[in-house]
């Protein structure tokens, strides 16, 4: 992710600002890669997003399942310390965010305040 991340940006200040500088044939690399990466990009978000929502949905099912029923004290303690299986994006072992259906739309708004940032700063 992180890797797509500056791929897209580099690739988006490539094909704004550097057209008169990169000879034609390098050039072209960029604009296709400005568009082979959101579409890279999405396709990862919304799988990892969408592993997150099932299964927090899958224990909250189990949850309600269990709690209706008497005499289940291990299945409710059990229940208690699953943890739902979460996807995070990380820079050498550092976790800087979290895969969740909030998290695509900071992502794509990311990518778009950095590509404006590195094309005013030059």
């Amino acid at each position: 992710m992180g890797l797509a991340f500056l791929m897209d940006v580099g690739s988006n200040f490539c094909t704004i600002k550097l057209r008169h500088v990169i000879p034609m044939p390098i050039y072209l690399v960029a604009p296709s890669i400005s568009l082979i990466a959101p579409i890279l990009i999405r396709t990862l978000l919304s799988v990892g997003v969408k592993v997150y929502e099932d299964a927090a949905l899958l224990k909250r099912q189990w949850q309600n399942v269990v709690w209706k029923q008497r005499n289940m004290k291990y299945m409710k303690r059990k229940l208690w310390t699953i943890r739902v299986v979460r996807m995070f994006g990380e820079i050498l072992q550092f976790n800087i965010f979290e895969l969740k259906r909030s998290t695509k739309s900071a992502y794509y708004e990311a990518i778009l305040s950095y590509t404006i940032t590195t094309c005013l700063s030059v």
